[in-house]
């Protein structure tokens, strides 16, 4: 089953590159593309301003939508101001830190640029990015070459140093690139394994993050992956997936697929999948992270299957996750009453009245308490009536919530649940438990009685009784 899942991705990607060229060739419009790549990461200032750039071209000319998270924003909003390929944030609060997006479209296709905004005082610390991949573990053929990436969000700007294997590391032409927050190693060799060490500073705080990078023989392998996580979601958020590429021969080609069903059925009488391949058709994850699969707005209907496939000159390799969408009916209590419990069953919740009250479960009053049907409590328990609902107890030698009473073991078990001062009577399956002499109680709690003041008396005529602790004493009659 799973190589001939594998044959049918393999023709999937052939088709599309054949069916690529057919588009191109013979259509008259043209999907939206960046005229320059979104800078994903900026800092903003408390009473500044900023402005985020979408600028796209395609034919017909696509239509430019703004959000923030799941909202999409107008030119009404205060403080916004939204031009032909940009939109500007003013007097910028740091409640205004988050994810923002630009959703450009025609009919030939959809593409969105994703932005994080982090709006800063007069000094913040070092906090990595939140769009970073950051791993513990890459593993690179000899001759290749690893990205490093520590970037974070600070101001003032902070200082970045790089340690391997504890040891601070220097520029090196054509073998040690520094960018940035990045550190590129080149023509990766045996020595280069180890662990890699950034640390990011300035005068408020730092932070640091460790990889451990190890430089393998080079031989000719299919692309290595980690897997993809599943996911849940409720309808209306943005889901992300992540597919790592932990290593490969050379640069692989990725490309996400989202699987669909047929005759109720996730592949066809070849065992070949049904899939949509998601980059031509709107679902784009940003140009230039294509291991992240953004999923926006999403609905019941993106429920369902997702494949990573990655492919270099040696071979292919993928991985699924499962994305999970909930409907509000699994929220909050499924909206039944606060009295009532929610069944979730086939995509709608149904809701049941609580014992002790009664209705359709989305209204639930209370019901009259002991006096009626011994207040829903089982036969085998007793009702107690209190603040206008029953309360309900299982009696002596049954256990269970009062709704449901089942008869517990006899004497042999825990003297029958009787008081420890009790004998238990085994009789009918369930336990009847007695005070001992000196004690008085329903047998279940006992206490010691004044035995010479009471009714109880059981000394001889030529005897006197005497209390004692605990019980009596009966002491001869001295003449």
């Amino acid at each position: 089953m799973m190589l001939k899942m594998e044959v049918g991705l393999t023709r999937i990607l052939l088709f599309v590159g054949a069916l690529t060229i057919t588009v191109i060739v013979a259509s008259a419009g043209s999907p939206p593309k960046f005229k320059k790549s979104p800078i994903h990461d900026v800092i903003g200032h408390t009473n500044g301003s900023h402005k985020f750039q979408c600028k796209v071209r395609g034919v017909p000319k696509p239509l430019i939508v703004w959000y923030r998270g799941n909202e999409m924003l107008s030119r009404h909003k205060k403080r916004i101001t939204l031009g032909k390929y940009s939109m500007r944030i003013n007097n910028l609060q740091k409640s205004d830190s988050g994810k923002y997006a630009c959703k450009a479209s025609n009919q030939y296709g959809v593409i969105w640029g994703n932005f994080s905004l982090q709006v800063v005082g007069n000094g913040e610390p070092p906090k990595f990015k939140e769009r970073l991949n950051q791993v513990k573990f890459l593993a690179r053929a000899a001759t290749s070459s690893v990205d490093l990436d520590c970037d974070v969000f600070a101001h003032p700007e902070a200082k970045i140093s790089w340690w391997k294997n504890g040891k601070k590391m220097k520029a090196l032409s054509g073998k040690y690139i520094f960018d940035g927050y990045k550190l590129k190693v080149k023509s990766l060799a045996l020595e280069d394994n180890g662990n890699y060490t950034c640390t990011v500073w300035n005068e408020y705080g730092s932070v640091n993050w460790t990889t451990k990078v190890e430089v393998q023989q080079r031989i000719t392998i299919a692309p290595i992956m980690e897997d993809v996580k599943n996911q849940t979601a409720m309808i209306g958020d943005n889901v992300t997936f992540t597919c790592q590429i932990v290593m490969s021969d050379s640069q692989p080609l990725l490309q996400w697929l989202r699987h669909y069903k047929e005759n109720d059925s996730f592949v066809n009488e070849g065992g070949e999948p049904y899939v949509q391949i998601l980059q031509s058709s709107g679902f784009t994850s940003t140009i230039d992270e294509p291991h992240f699969l953004v999923l926006r707005n999403v609905t019941k209907e993106d429920q369902g299957w997702y494949t990573c496939l990655v492919a270099n000159t040696v071979g292919m390799n993928y991985r699924s996750a499962w994305l999970t969408v909930r409907e509000g009916s699994e929220v909050n209590n499924g909206d039944c009453h606060t009295n009532a419990t929610c069944d979730h069953g086939e995509g709608m919740s149904n809701c049941k009245c609580k014992p002790g009250y009664t209705g359709d479960g989305h209204t639930c009053t209370i019901k009259e308490g002991c006096e009626v049907n011994n207040g829903d409590c089982h036969t085998n328990a007793t009702c107690d009536q209190g603040e206008g609902m029953s309360n309900c107890k299982c009696k002596p030698g049954y256990t269970g919530d009062g709704h449901a009473c089942t008869i517990k073991e006899g004497c042999e078990v825990n003297n029958g649940d009787c008081h420890t001062n009790a004998t238990c009577d085994q009789g009918e399956g369930m336990s009847n438990c007695k005070c001992k002499p000196g004690y008085t109680g329903d047998g279940h709690t006992c206490t010691n009685i004044d035995e010479c003041s009471g009714a109880f008396y059981p000394c001889l005529r030529d005897y006197t009784c005497e209390d004692r602790d605990p019980g009596y004493f009966c002491a001869p009659i001295m003449p």
